[in-house]
C-alpha cells in the first residue's frame, strides 16, 4: 500500500493486468481501500510517492489500519504475519531541510503507532519494533545562539518547500510574496522577500533544479524566523533509536550494529 503505480505501469510493459491474472486484488484510489477484502492485494495511490502529509491527508495511519485487517482476517490459525510501515517522506523532509513538512510526517508515522498499538492491546503476542536506517538533515532545535523554538511558528507553515517552490515556479516573481505570505505565516522583512525575489536559478531544462535553488534561498530565511537547524542536506552518522514494545523486546534493549536487529527479529520467528 502506498506509492508507486509509475513503476507498475510503465511505457515499456504495464505489469498489472498480468499481476490480477494471477490473483492480485489492485486498487488505485484511496477511497477503495475499504474494497480490499482478501490477499494477496495491493494499493497504489501516486504515481511515485504520496503527497507530503502537509499537503493532503494524512494517510500512513489509515493504510495501517486495514494491512492490519486484512492481515489478521486471512492468517491462517497460529500463523503469524510480519507488517514493515515505513514513513519515507520524513528522510525526504529531512533531504530538503523543510522542517515543517518533516513534523507532520513525523506525526502522520506517530498515529500509525498509535494504530499498531492499538491492534497490540488487542493480540499481546505482537512485537512492535521502531527504528530508522539513518538520520537525515542534522536537524537543530533553537539555532542562533537563542535557546528557543518556534514550533507554534512551524504550524502556521502550510506547505511543503517542494509544493511551494513548484507553485512559484508556475507565476511571475513579482507574485511571490502575496501568494507566500499566508502559506508561510511568517514575519519575513522586506529584506527577506526582496533576497527571495531576486534569487538566481539555474539555466536548466529540469523544473526541480529550480525548486532545489529556491529551497536553498527559503530554508535559511524559515530557519531563522523558526529557530530551526541544518547540519547538512544528506544523512548523517549519529545514532538511531531501537524501540520494541512486546514479546521479546529485551533481545534489542541498548546499542547494537543496526545490522543485528535482523538477525534477533529472524531468530525471534524460529
Amino acid at each position: 500500500l502506498g506509492g508507486g503505480y509509475a513503476h507498475f505501469n510503465r511505457d515499456d510493459k504495464n505489469w498489472l493486468p498480468e499481476l490480477e491474472a494471477q490473483g492480485m486484488t489492485i486498487v488505485t484510489e484511496f477511497a477503495e481501500l475499504p474494497e480490499l477484502q482478501q490477499l494477496p492485494a495491493m494499493g497504489l495511490f501516486a504515481p511515485i510517492g504520496l503527497p507530503h502529509a502537509i499537503d493532503d491527508e494524512p494517510r500512513l495511519a489509515t493504510m495501517t489500519e486495514h494491512a492490519l485487517r486484512l492481515l489478521t482476517d486471512q492468517q491462517t490459525e497460529g500463523q503469524p504475519f510480519a507488517l514493515m510501515i515505513e514513513g519515507s517522506q520524513i528522510d525526504w523532509c529531512g533531504h530538503a531541510n523543510d522542517i515543517a513538512c518533516a513534523v507532520h510526517e513525523m506525526a502522520d508515522f506517530a498515529a500509525a503507532i498509535e494504530v499498531v498499538k492499538a491492534f497490540q492491546a488487542e493480540h499481546p503476542n505482537t512485537l512492535l519494533v521502531i527504528t530508522a536506517d539513518h538520520s537525515t538533515g542534522g536537524l537543530t532545535l533553537g539555532q542562533g545562539g537563542e535557546y528557543a523554538w518556534y514550533s507554534e511558528r512551524v504550524m502556521g507553515i502550510q506547505n511543503s518547500l517542494a509544493f511551494l517552490t513548484e507553485q512559484l515556479l508556475g507565476m511571475p516573481r513579482e507574485q511571490w510574496r502575496e501568494y507566500l505570505q499566508p502559506r508561510l505565516n511568517l514575519d519575513f522583512s522586506d529584506d527577506d522577500w526582496q533576497q527571495l525575489i531576486e534569487a538566481e536559478l539555474p539555466e536548466s531544462e529540469r523544473a526541480r533544479d529550480k525548486q532545489y535553488a529556491l529551497g536553498a534561498v527559503l530554508v535559511p530565511l524559515i530557519s531563522k524566523h523558526t529557530r530551526t537547524g541544518w547540519t547538512t542536506t544528506g544523512h548523517t552518522a549519529v545514532d538511531v533509536p531501537v524501540l520494541a514494545e512486546g514479546p521479546y523486546a529485551e533481545q534489542l534493549r541498548g546499542y547494537q550494529d543496526h545490522t543485528d536487529i535482523a538477525k534477533v527479529l529472524l531468530n525471534i520467528v524460529k
